[in-house]
């Protein structure tokens, strides 16, 4: 399988009609849009910087949200496996890397996606499989509050990310 690529560095044009399609492929923009600039130009002392012991670190954030992703584009068909745990933590720049692969692909596959499709999607969860909403409330949204956790641990440990404007979805000038 070919892997589409889109720059997630700034955020075309919105969609001229709404659907829900659309409105997905959006909502995935916009997080890969706020990983890129989250993760840009993170130092080797960021990754592994936690504010309390309990906290993930910024790496371990960034990891996370690659399987939350993950498990988006599994459950849409956008990737053939869902998120693996690896044993130990890939190095960060394959992490973010992949991360914005897997966006990608999930992007791709929404765009092509009827609404009757999205209306079939199914994501596992301990109770079983959910309906389609839940990717929205539970893993998307999730994924951008790590990628605000990360914004913020990056902050507190004095490497602010860059100032993309994140309402027009523009990059950092």
């Amino acid at each position: 399988m070919s892997e589409p690529s889109f720059d997630f560095r700034s955020l075309p044009p919105g969609p001229e009609t709404v659907t829900g399609s659309a409105v997905l492929v959006r909502l995935v923009e916009a997080i890969g849009f706020r990983f890129t600039w989250a993760t840009e130009g993170l130092r080797e002392n960021d990754l592994a910087w936690r504010s309390t012991p309990e906290t993930m670190s910024i790496a371990e954030l960034a990891g996370h949200v690659l399987e939350l992703v993950a498990w988006v584009a599994f459950s849409t068909g956008a990737i053939p496996v869902g998120p693996q745990k690896p044993e130990s933590a890939p190095p960060f720049p394959e992490v973010r890397q992949r991360a914005l692969e897997v966006l990608a692909l999930l992007r791709a596959r929404l765009a092509g996606m009827r609404d009757e499709e999205i209306s079939a999607i199914r994501i596992g969860s301990r109770a079983g499989p959910v309906p389609w909403p839940h990717i929205v409330n539970g893993p998307l949204a999730d994924a951008l509050t790590h990628i605000g956790q990360i914004n913020v641990l990056r902050r507190a440990n004095g490497n602010p990310a860059p100032k993309a404007n994140v309402f027009l979805g523009r990059p950092p000038r």
